[in-house]
């Protein structure tokens, strides 16, 4: 540290012209305390604010450089699982998205919409571009996901790690991985979770809605054409979801579907090998919460609403309308198994069979009713 000196003139021995009292010289002397004491504190603050902001620059500097390590080992680790997905399309244009190996006997995940018109066979790109095909092995009837399965797949290709995507809270860091419009393999994009429990209406290409999905968890992370099947992954590097859809018209407003919303499909087809038919009650939904709640005038905040913004949320003819489900009905439970925000209800109901008759417990206006429901087939 250098020090700025000024320099003195030499000092002068004189005569007084006049004594100062002893009052005056106490006075004097209690000043002269004061104003160096003063001056001294002011120094220390100023030396000690000083250090205090370069502390404080440098401890911002850490936490984003230490911010920076995880994301850039979690890109590198969780990137190795994801894969690209080539293939071509009933009308002979091509299409790419994106999937995530989730067991090392090459189960593949991804969105349906990424294979829903192409044949049984596509091609996948690995981390390091090592070409496989891949046989679609399972769509979902009632959520945007597929399955496929590489025979072969390389080992050096390790699965992700699943994360329980109930503990997911607004605010949490994300990334999402994905082969951006169909280009840029394994793109990586940070952001947070802006919300959870969505529910939308999906529309294709050309714009028509075909598609209700629900429980969704909400991202500003950047999600772009291609990114469709890609993980959304958590601070320690575990799948929290599936990347399905984006808002066009809105900036960062992308959408996943929770792995805990897919778990009991991941059980059903490692252990059959396929989906099969699907057990289905035929409502729409939302995932109750406070806010909610209070907006719909319900007595209780958990489980799920049967409503839908627009139109009739029980569908005409299923197990639901034929059972007397009402719009406004909370589901709080299938046969004892809770229907909160850790298990949505297309969750708990994928545990269940067509045909299968089970009792569901609700409140309606306030009252715990039990309603009895044999669940019907999800129609193609």
């Amino acid at each position: 540290m250098s020090i700025l000196e000024t320099q003195r003139p030499p000092t002068k021995i004189i005569k007084p012209k006049k004594m100062v009292s002893l009052r005056s010289s106490i006075f004097i002397s209690i000043f002269f305390a004061i104003f160096f004491s003063l001056s001294s504190l002011i120094a220390s603050w100023l030396i000690l604010n000083n250090r205090t902001s370069v502390d404080s620059f440098q401890n911002h500097k850490e936490i984003i450089s230490s911010e920076g390590e995880v994301f850039n080992k979690i890109a590198g680790e969780v990137g190795k699982s994801v894969v690209s997905i080539n293939s071509i399309q009933e009308d002979g244009r091509g299409a790419a998205g994106t999937g995530v190996l989730i067991n090392s006997d090459g189960l593949i995940l991804t969105n349906k919409h990424v294979v829903e018109k192409v044949s049984e066979s596509v091609t996948i790109v690995t981390h390091d571009s090592e070409e496989q095909q891949a046989k679609v092995v399972g769509k979902d009837s009632t959520n945007d996901i597929a399955f496929l399965q590489v025979d072969n797949i390389p080992k050096n290709i390790p699965p992700a790690r699943l994360a329980d995507s109930a503990s997911v809270k607004v605010g949490d860091k994300v990334l999402a991985i994905g082969n951006t419009l169909g280009e840029f393999q394994n793109t990586v994009t940070s952001g947070i979770v802006s919300g959870i429990g969505r529910p939308i209406e999906v529309g294709d290409e050309n714009g028509m809605s075909y598609e209700s999905l629900f429980n969704l968890i909400q991202t500003d992370a950047a999600i772009n054409p291609g990114n469709s099947g890609g993980p959304l992954v958590n601070i320690n590097g575990e799948v929290i979801g599936i990347n399905t859809a984006i808002v066009q018209e809105a900036q960062s407003l992308g959408f996943s579907i929770p792995i805990n919303d897919i778990k009991p499909l991941i059980s059903q087809i490692e252990q059959t090998g396929n989906l099969g038919e699907k057990a289905y009650l035929g409502v729409r939904y939302l995932n109750l919460n406070a806010s909610i709640a209070k907006n719909l005038n319900l007595t209780i905040n958990a489980g799920a609403v049967v409503y839908t913004s627009s139109g009739n949320p029980i569908e005409p003819g299923s197990p639901a309308q034929q059972a007397g489900i009402q719009q406004l009905d909370v589901i709080t439970a299938i046969n004892q198994t809770p229907v909160d925000s850790s298990s949505s209800l297309s969750s708990v109901l994928a545990k269940f069979k067509p045909g299968e008759q089970v009792t569901l417990t609700a409140f309606r206006s306030g009252v715990s009713i039990k309603i009895d429901v044999t669940l019907g087939s999800t129609p193609n």
